[in-house]
């Protein structure tokens, strides 16, 4: 047996209201970075050539981890995908709960984590977790428009070092 099998778990409606729960504080989010124009947005098409729109947050937990909010939408089937990326610096994320993209289900009800730790996708269906991610949400903070831009230079930066480039030492916000 392993380590799930003697965890208790909660009822799938249960799951679902948390989930529904942390769905709710991201479009907080969202409504406050709207009232700063904060949020970024795009058109995003998926391989069967269908088009959805995209809107981007961009907060710091915490931790001090950078995290990127995701509410993808369209208007033809009105349904909507929330997930939450990592976008930390090389060397500076934190957090043990979402150190790649997670992925807000609600069909099989819980919060799909894709890492580069994982061969697959695990989903995380344990309540007291996705209450905990809920709590990271609603107690960070959006990033200004200049500590935007700062963080993308060095993510640049990052990104030039590791690829070995030139004169691309790493700048430091």
């Amino acid at each position: 047996m392993n380590h799930d099998s003697y965890r208790p778990h909660a009822s799938p409606e249960l799951r679902k209201q948390a989930v529904e729960s942390l769905q709710a504080s991201i479009s907080q989010v969202y409504e406050k970075a709207l009232f700063d124009n904060l949020i970024e947005d795009d058109v995003v098409v998926d391989k069967e050539g269908n088009s959805s729109r995209q809107a981007v947050v961009l907060i710091r937990d915490s931790n001090g981890d950078i995290l990127k909010l995701f509410i993808k939408g369209s208007s033809e089937d009105g349904k909507k995908e929330f997930s939450i990326e990592n976008f930390s610096r090389v060397g500076e994320a934190k957090s043990k709960l979402i150190p790649g993209r997670a992925v807000l289900r609600t069909d099989n009800p819980g919060v799909l984590l894709e890492d580069h730790l994982s061969a697959s996708p695990r989903l995380i269906d344990d309540v007291n977790i996705i209450q905990r991610i809920e709590y990271d949400i609603q107690t960070a903070t959006l990033l200004t428009p200049e500590e935007k831009e700062t963080h993308r230079a060095g993510m640049q930066s990052d990104l030039a070092n590791i690829l070995g480039l030139p004169g691309n030492d790493r700048k430091e916000p």
